[in-house]
């Protein structure tokens, strides 16, 4: 089927799917005939699943937890959400505005399908995460993308916000830290984009802060959904996934102003149903027994965040700003002379090192590749050693 009249505009269109899976698939095949690859490409925790949440699962299973649950999620879950997110976040949150999805995505593609039509806005800061430019063509709504630059520390420009809003403007979304420059929003900066979005009226934010347990170097992550009258205007998009090391788990889940709360449960039932019911209490066991863990794996990405940045502190010819959240550096690789994808292709076939190219986090991350440090600290020192020889071959020719 290549006649693409046969396609809807919702897919027709829409931008290539991010490279990152792409990446995976050519990593598995150059391992399947025997080569050794580093791959600090993939944005997931290597380390498995705490004992206590695989063997709350497996007891749910035992004990029948394989029937549907209510669209919104299981009770039990959504007051030990409102209780985790209540503490974190330090205003109340009530178990009613929480609604359990399988991973971090949905609550985007739900909160599109209830409050944007053909032609609507969103806006959103690149580089950034490639789902968002695809989720938004994919229901025909424009995306406002907001360049962030190394220069200023991939801080978020809130004068081009303020100039960028128009009255199709439905939302507006903030990453911290964030996927792939692993910059953390200052409290200033979400408390003027915070004044900015109470000046109109009918929009909102949605504050993606799957990574928002994973920050370093004395960082601190301040949600906006905090600030003094934006609980009524945030929608909060979060996983367990990072924090606790449960990526194929595929578990996250959104909370919502309690007035669209309704439409979204809603569209839930009449598409997906609910959420997997045995993988809720594991991730009921993730919150209620296992918290210890998310500083456990928090200081294990310190550490190998410490040495990435000590590795590539050593390289002439590249720039980096030091990531202070998240488990990714974004390198400038402009001084070599190739292109993001150029770079990142010649880096795994001629010394077998995944990463991801810039360019797949939108035009404005040209130049730069992200490294994934979610991989052992031997990985990690191999990786580099291999991406300084090549930094260094190229320097030479």
């Amino acid at each position: 089927m290549d006649d693409k009249s046969i396609f809807s505009r919702h897919v027709v269109n829409i931008s290539p799917a991010p490279s990152t899976f792409g990446m995976l698939a050519r990593v598995k095949e150059k391992e399947r005939r025997g080569e050794r690859v580093i791959d600090m490409s993939i944005g997931e925790p290597d380390m498995d699943t705490p004992e206590a949440i695989k063997e709350a699962a497996m007891k749910a299973l035992r004990d029948g937890k394989t029937h549907y649950s209510p669209s919104a999620g299981i009770p039990e879950l959504r007051e030990a959400i409102a209780e985790f997110e209540t503490k974190r976040k330090g205003v109340p949150i009530s178990p009613g505005e929480v609604i359990v999805m399988p991973g971090g995505k949905p609550v985007l593609l739900y909160l599109l399908l209830a409050l944007t039509d053909e032609g609507d806005e969103v806006i959103y800061f690149e580089p950034g995460w490639g789902s968002y430019r695809v989720m938004l063509e994919m229901l025909l709504v424009k995306p406002v993308p907001i360049r962030t630059t190394e220069a200023e520390g991939w801080r978020i420009n809130t004068a081009e916000l303020a100039q960028r809003i128009t009255e199709r403007t439905r939302f507006i979304i903030i990453n911290s830290p964030n996927n792939p420059t692993s910059a953390v929003a200052s409290l200033a900066d979400l408390e003027e984009i915070a004044r900015i979005v109470q000046d109109h009226p009918r929009l909102l934010v949605l504050s993606d802060e799957v990574y928002s347990t994973l920050v370093y170097e004395g960082a601190k992550h301040h949600s906006i959904l905090s600030l003094p009258g934006m609980k009524e205007r945030t929608v909060l998009m979060e996983s367990l996934s990072k924090a606790f090391a449960m990526t194929g788990w595929r578990l996250g889940y959104g909370i919502f102003p309690e007035p669209m709360v309704k439409c979204v449960v809603n569209l839930i039932s009449n598409t997906i149903s609910c959420t997997n019911t045995f993988v809720q209490y594991a991730g009921l066991a993730a919150l209620t027994e296992a918290l210890p863990e998310i500083e456990r794996l928090r200081a294990i990405f310190q550490a190998r965040r410490d040495l990435l940045v000590k590795l590539l502190r050593d390289i002439r010819g590249i720039t980096f700003v030091e990531p202070r959240g998240a488990f990714y550096a974004f390198v400038n690789i402009k001084g070599t002379g190739m292109s993001s994808e150029g770079f990142s292709d010649m880096l795994l076939e001629e010394h077998s090192v995944a990463t991801v190219p810039g360019t797949s986090f939108g035009p404005s991350g040209e130049g730069y590749i992200r490294f994934s440090f979610a991989t052992k600290l031997e990985n990690i020192e191999e990786g580099i050693a291999r991406f300084k020889k090549a930094v260094e071959r190229i320097s030479t020719l």
